[in-house]
Order: C-alpha cells, then structure tokens, then sequence
C-alpha cells in the first residue's frame, strides 16, 4: 500500500493485525494497519512486532 496513507487525519479508529502470507514461514509475516471504520486497509508492513 502507498506511503502516503501514512499521514493520514481522517482515520478516527485503527486497527493492527498480523498475518502470515504463506502458512508456518516466518518470514512472511506481515503486520497490516486498517481503518476500523471504513475497513480500508492502510499500510502493509513487511515483518511483524
């Protein structure tokens, strides 16, 4: 997704989820950032926390 969904002043609720792009490999995982409200998915960010 675009870096420009990064700075954003209209999401109000952001939700963080993991996921795993290929199941039981590690090095796929993926932390996603969405809009809560309208579950417009934000930022896709390569490893997770």
């Amino acid at each position: 997704m675009l870096a420009k969904n990064l700075n954003r002043d209209d999401v109000r609720v952001l939700s963080v989820d993991e996921v795993n792009l290929r199941k039981g490999q590690p090095s796929t995982a993926c932390s996603v950032f969405i809009d809560a409200e309208t579950h417009r998915g934000l930022v896709i960010v390569q490893g997770s926390s």
